[in-house]
């Protein structure tokens, strides 16, 4: 990337946003934009910044973006649904200036077509690049890491289902000799974690908070056997890592990259979730832990080629 310069816009943080409209001024500060990571295509947030770029004649790719199912999304209330069809509307008119897109799964490439764009590539998720020196064939540790997320937006289930679960799970597994590693990705985790492990019979060492210190965060990852993630990009980075992971998926964005790493087998819907299915999966990973974690490392880094590629390519336009 030597040459280009990354600008990140980003809905939540004031600085940012002022820094996206100086972007999209006169004088621009950039010279293409790159749709990244993250469940944005027919979300509202993104949409304003990438229609600004596209009437600006500005080259538009996408990197492994995920697309909200509208099925699941879909409003219930007349109103709203038609601001919602309008906004599918005008995300699918945008995506057509865009000079290359690439998703994160298959639901995403299914979505896209199914509403009249040429089928996308699938590259998996940007967060497979994070790249580490990684032994396939480590012993094992003994440990489960446990990543949860209570979002306030619509799922599949209720919070108290997983907890619950989860809550049987460990006593079970404590008799396996298996430790837990709770596992916060960012602060509101640590206080839903510390509210879950209040509720288990035995006590579980404080989370991990592994945004504090990314290499500390990643070692932490890595020194589990299997993840057991309800946060997206927990997962992500633990199968980055070759983790091998059993997802609780809250939304569909879950299913769409655990099919797009061919670990459909292991991802759970939230509202299914028992204590038993969780043992079940756990026990499968553990019978060929070497072996899947092969293939994950292989297909990690067949995804990360890809976007790597697309990377170079849109240096190249940025710089030229």
């Amino acid at each position: 990337m030597k040459g280009a310069t990354l600008i990140h816009y980003n809905d939540q943080e004031p600085f940012e946003l002022t820094l996206s409209r100086l972007a999209f001024s006169h004088k621009p500060l950039y010279t293409a934009v790159l749709l990244g990571g993250g469940t944005l295509i027919f979300g509202d947030s993104y949409l304003p910044a990438v229609r600004k770029a596209a009437e600006r004649n500005l080259p538009l790719f996408s990197l492994g973006t995920g697309v909200r199912d509208p099925t699941f999304w879909q409003p219930q209330d007349p109103a709203d649904y038609t601001l919602f069809s309008r906004r599918q509307t005008e995300w699918i008119s945008v995506l057509k200036e865009f000079r290359r897109i690439t998703v994160r799964g298959p639901r995403s490439a299914d979505c896209l077509e199914h509403l009249g764009l040429t089928r996308p590539e699938i590259v998996g998720d940007p967060g497979l690049l994070i790249s580490r020196d990684i032994d396939t064939n480590r012993p094992k540790t003994g440990v489960i890491g446990i990543s949860l997320h209570n979002a306030n937006d619509r799922r599949y289930g209720r919070s108290r289902v997983t907890y619950e679960a989860l809550q049987q799970f460990i006593p079970i597994a404590r008799k396996l000799d298996l430790r837990f590693r709770l596992l916060a990705l960012a602060p509101d985790d640590e206080q839903t974690l510390c509210e879950f492990a209040a509720g288990c019979d035995i006590a579980i060492e404080p989370p991990v908070p592994l945004y504090r210190n990314i290499d500390q965060g990643l070692e932490s990852l890595e020194s589990c056997d299997v993840i057991i993630g309800e946060r997206l990009h927990a997962v992500v980075a633990a199968l980055a890592l070759c983790v091998p992971s059993i997802c609780l998926a809250y939304q569909p964005k879950a299913i769409d990259f655990m099919e797009s790493m061919g670990l459909q087998d292991y991802c759970i819907e939230n509202c299914d979730l028992t204590a038993s299915l969780l043992l079940e999966k756990y026990m499968q990973i553990d019978s060929t832990l070497d072996k899947l974690r092969r293939e994950i490392a292989d297909k990690a880094e067949h995804y990360r080629k890809k976007q790597l590629q697309i990377l170079r390519e849109i240096t190249n336009i940025a710089c030229s």
